[in-house]
């Protein structure tokens, strides 16, 4: 996939598969574990400030836990459950860390204003986008941002409707063009197709990603929670 000219490859990581720097998890480093060889990596979603969520994290930005309580996945019925609800040291520290910084290849990197009203979230935004700007030349390789409007496990987060979501995104896509790089706006698995049309003619909007997940709330008639994992809270 070519964006801007830069070549990102044939296939990239979802948002976090390899944790917000690209050095993975300790299962991908077992001699059989997975092999991310040929994949662009995308860094896990960053928040503005630190936020703890649900996943307690070590000052290099791992999970404290072995196996963090606040994911589910049953691998014999092929389902996974996330409420992560985006752990993270807030996007500051995360360039400080330098990691980001020494990538020899095209990545992505992933950002999601928690804010409640567009007005809140275009303000958070646009402080993202006049930090990354103090760190964009000491990146070693071209980067592109997706800016996730997917997470769906954020408490007090409230998902605009249909409309109200493509003012939104076309506001923040005029506010991080700005940077000059690759912009992808990050969707769940629920985005109207109509929608997607119409963002995608935005001529700051590079590509799309879509889908990361399916809200809890969401589907109850056609996603039975109780009989997927036992429960319905």
């Amino acid at each position: 996939m070519f964006l801007r000219g830069i070549d990102f490859g044939t296939v990239l990581g979802a948002s976090g598969v390899q944790g917000f720097s690209g050095e993975g998890y300790w299962f991908h480093h077992l001699p059989f574990g997975p092999d991310f060889s040929g994949a662009t990596f995308v860094a896990k979603t960053t928040t503005l400030e630190a936020r703890r969520g649900n996943m307690p994290l070590k000052k290099n930005f791992m999970p404290r836990e072995l196996f963090p309580r606040c994911i589910v996945a049953d691998f014999r019925k092929g389902i996974a459950l996330n409420a992560v609800s985006l752990s993270g040291p807030g996007a500051r520290d995360l360039f400080l860390d330098g990691r980001l910084l020494t990538h020899d290849k095209p990545f992505f990197l992933s950002f999601m204003s928690l804010a409640n009203t567009p007005t809140e979230c275009s303000i958070e935004l646009l402080k993202f986008v006049e930090m990354f700007q103090m760190f964009k030349s000491s990146f070693l390789s071209p980067v592109g941002l997706q800016i996730n409007y997917s997470c769906p496990n954020v408490a007090g987060h409230v998902t605009p409707k249909v409309e109200e979501l493509i003012r939104q995104v076309e506001t923040d896509l005029e506010t991080a063009s700005v940077l000059g790089i690759p912009l992808v706006p990050k969707f769940n698995a629920l985005l109207p197709t109509a929608a997607a049309v119409h963002i995608s003619r935005n001529p700051n909007c590079d590509a799309l990603c879509v889908s990361n997940t399916i809200p809890w709330d969401d589907l109850p008639g056609i996603l039975d929670r109780r009989e997927l994992f036992g429960t319905d809270e």
